[in-house]
């Protein structure tokens, strides 16, 4: 009977343990689906593609948004589109504690593609290189 309880209790613990591997694989791959999807759909909406990052810890999910200062003045209410688009396609994602963070996206400095100018470069002088031919001719 010690056996059997044993078993039975073994069994509860790996059938647990493989539904909570199994419920982290299926918030993975809805996370990265998520990552590919999130951002065209912000384009689509808003009109800029941002800058995204996705925390994916076991029961919470953290998303960065950078946008232009321009863009965060001009839509109020970017948190909630998020928040619907997550709980209409990936309902998976909607279950776990959602966290929406915007901020600023820096500003890119242009690259300057000239070549400055700078002092002339110094000769210099590269040892004199022994014909192979000579060589050759002297072997046969």
């Amino acid at each position: 009977m010690k056996k059997f309880l044993k078993n039975v209790v073994v069994l509860g613990v790996l059938a647990a343990g493989g539904y909570c591997v199994y419920k982290f694989v299926m918030r993975l791959k809805q996370t990265i689906k998520l990552d590919k999807s999130l951002p065209l759909f912000l384009k689509n909406t808003i009109g800029e593609q941002p800058a995204i990052q996705i925390n994916l810890q076991f029961r919470s999910l953290t998303i960065i948004l950078k946008f232009s200062a321009e863009t965060l003045a001009r839509e109020t209410d970017i948190e909630q589109f998020v928040r619907e688009y997550i709980e209409d396609f990936y309902p998976v994602l909607s279950q776990m504690s959602l966290t929406v963070r915007l901020e600023e996206k820096p500003e890119e400095k242009e690259l300057n593609l000239e070549p400055e100018e700078t002092e002339e470069p110094q000769e210099t002088h590269e040892p004199d290189e022994v014909e192979e031919s000579e060589t050759e001719e002297s072997d046969s």
